[in-house]
C-alpha cells in the first residue's frame, strides 16, 4: 500500500522550489536529508532520479507557459536544449562506468572545487554579455551530467552557471537545465527499472512528486518576476554556498 510522507512532501515542496527558481536544492541535499532519515541510499538514489525526470518534464513546460523560455523548432534554444540533452546523456552513461573506481572523498573535492570555480566566474562576469558558444554548452552539459551520474546531485548548478559564461539568458538557462536534466535523470534510472524494480519505493517517489509538482508554479512566476542580474546574482551564490558547504563538509562532517 502506497502511503503519503507528508515530511518528505515538504521537504520536496521547499527543495524543488529552489531548484527550479535558482538551480540548487533538489538534487544533492534532498538526497542527504533523506539518507539522514534512515532511508536506504539506494532507495533515495533511485527516488531522486527518477522524481528528478517527471518534475523536470512538467517544470520544464511550466516555465514554458511562462514566457521564461522560448523552445521554437529551428531556435536557438531548442538547439541548446538538444546539445545540453545530448552529451548529458554521454556524460551520465560515462558515470555509471567509472562511479566505482573513484574515492568518494576526491570526487566531493572535485565537485566543490568546480561549483566554487562556476560561482566565482558567474559572480566576475554578471554585468557582461559572454558570446554564445557551442563547444562549451557540449562540454558543461557532459561534466554536469557526470557529476550527476556519480553522486544524483552537482547538475543544476554547474549546467545554470556553464549556460550563462556560454552566453545564454539566466531565465532561459534555468528552464533549459530542468529539461534537460530530467532526460538525463529518466536514462539514469531506466536500468534500474528494467533490473532492479524492487529499489523503487513508491510511498517514497508518490510523496516527492506531490511536494514537487505542487510547487512549480510559484517557482516559475519567481522566475519570471526576478530580474535577470538578480538571478545570476542568485544562482552564483548558489554556486558558492553549496562548494564551500562540502569543504566544510569533508573536513568536519555534519552531512
Amino acid at each position: 500500500m502506497v502511503e503519503v510522507l507528508w515530511i518528505v512532501v515538504f521537504l520536496a515542496f521547499v527543495l524543488e522550489y529552489t531548484d527550479a527558481s535558482f538551480g540548487a536544492g533538489y538534487g544533492t541535499i534532498l538526497a542527504s536529508i533523506l539518507i539522514l532519515m534512515k532511508y536506504d541510499p539506494l532507495n533515495v538514489v533511485v527516488a531522486v532520479l527518477f522524481t528528478n525526470g517527471v518534475i523536470g518534464l512538467v517544470a520544464g513546460f511550466v516555465h514554458y507557459k511562462a514566457g521564461n523560455v522560448s523552445l521554437k523548432p529551428k531556435s536557438r534554444n531548442l538547439n541548446v536544449l538538444w546539445i545540453l540533452t545530448g552529451f548529458g546523456i554521454f556524460g551520465v552513461l560515462l558515470a555509471s562506468f567509472i562511479a566505482i573506481n573513484i574515492p568518494e572523498i576526491v570526487f566531493k573535492i572535485y565537485l566543490a572545487i568546480l561549483l566554487i570555480v562556476m560561482g566565482s566566474l558567474v559572480l566576475i562576469h554578471r554585468k557582461k554579455k559572454p558570446s554564445f558558444s557551442k563547444k562549451r554548452l557540449m562540454g558543461m552539459g557532459a561534466l554536469a551530467a557526470f557529476n550527476k551520474g556519480l553522486t544524483g546531485g552537482g547538475y543544476g548548478v554547474v549546467l545554470i552557471g556553464g549556460q550563462i559564461l556560454s552566453g545564454i539568458k539566466s531565465k532561459s538557462a534555468i528552464a533549459m537545465a530542468i529539461i534537460a536534466e530530467a532526460f538525463v535523470s529518466l536514462v539514469g534510472v531506466s536500468l534500474y527499472f528494467i533490473y532492479q524494480i524492487e529499489l523503487f519505493n513508491w510511498s517514497l517517489i508518490i510523496s516527492l512528486l506531490i511536494g514537487g509538482i505542487a510547487v512549480l508554479p510559484l517557482a516559475a512566476l519567481t522566475v519570471k518576476k526576478t530580474k535577470s542580474k538578480k538571478l545570476k546574482f542568485l544562482i552564483a551564490a548558489a554556486n558558492l554556498i553549496l562548494g564551500l558547504v562540502m569543504i566544510l563538509n569533508i573536513f568536519f562532517p555534519f552531512v
